[in-house]
């Protein structure tokens, strides 16, 4: 049945240069109902309010909830992100974000409706892992974390279990242990102590908070990490525009 649906939303033709998709909708299985369809999808699309082929993440949220980065040529390069809300059409095969933009929703895939043919897809990125992601500050302390150009995180190196980063100012760098079935303890973290412009009454805290880490969990695209006592300190997200 599964091979069945992904025939049916994979057999598209996309007509001329606008990349419009006819399509056969099973309203008994679709994109929604029948597909592991959330999580962070990337590639280089052409969208309409863009000059030129764009690197571009867009992650769908099963609550509804989208965030959208791109990445910004210029003298200074920026990631630059919205978030919003996105709807799912009637018949479940594709979703509008509140900017307006659709995507047909296949298997691992989105499909931008309205772009050139060979600039409007988005493939879905794997389960991140403990090691060798870069895992951003989202939640700190029970509270969200402000989006920033200098988003504090970290990235763990299994083979000499280091880790380094930054703490959203100065950059960071030490060792880790890991205990199973899911213990993680820090060793002193060494900072650079560069006077800071932004981010750096939360720096204090996120280091101080480093050195209470006793357990990790990871969940989809999130890593907490959490004290003695399971209490969560702080929650990372998976990072793949930086």
């Amino acid at each position: 049945m599964r091979q069945r649906f992904q025939a049916l939303i994979l057999a598209l033709t996309l007509a001329g240069a606008g990349g419009s998709a006819a399509f056969a909708a099973d309203n008994a299985h679709n994109s929604r109902n029948s597909l592991d369809w959330a999580g962070a999808y990337r590639g280089t699309i052409l969208c309409a309010a863009c000059t030129q082929p764009t690197e571009t993440l867009v992650r769908l949220h099963q609550d509804g909830r989208y965030l959208r980065q791109w990445r910004v040529e210029g003298e200074i390069p920026r990631i630059a992100s919205k978030k919003g809300r996105f709807r799912w059409s009637e018949d479940g095969g594709s979703v509008t974000l509140s900017d307006g933009e659709q995507f047909l929703v296949g298997e691992n895939r989105l499909i931008l409706l309205g772009a050139a043919a060979n600039k409007n897809m988005l493939t879905k990125e794997p389960a991140p892992e403990f090691a060798g992601t870069r895992w951003e500050l989202t939640e700190f302390d029970g509270k969200p974390v402000t989006p920033s150009d200098h988003p504090a995180h970290l990235v763990f190196d299994a083979e000499n279990s280091t880790v380094s980063g930054t703490g959203g100012c100065n950059r960071l760098h030490g060792g880790y242990s890991l205990a199973e079935p899911d213990g993680l303890k820090f060793s002193p973290i060494a900072a650079t102590m560069m006077a800071c412009a932004y981010g750096g009454e939360l720096e204090f805290y996120f280091l101080q908070a480093l050195g209470k880490v006793a357990q990790f969990r990871i969940a989809g695209e999130q890593l907490t990490l959490l004290d003695a006592e399971a209490r969560p300190l702080m929650v990372l997200t998976a990072a793949y525009l930086y």
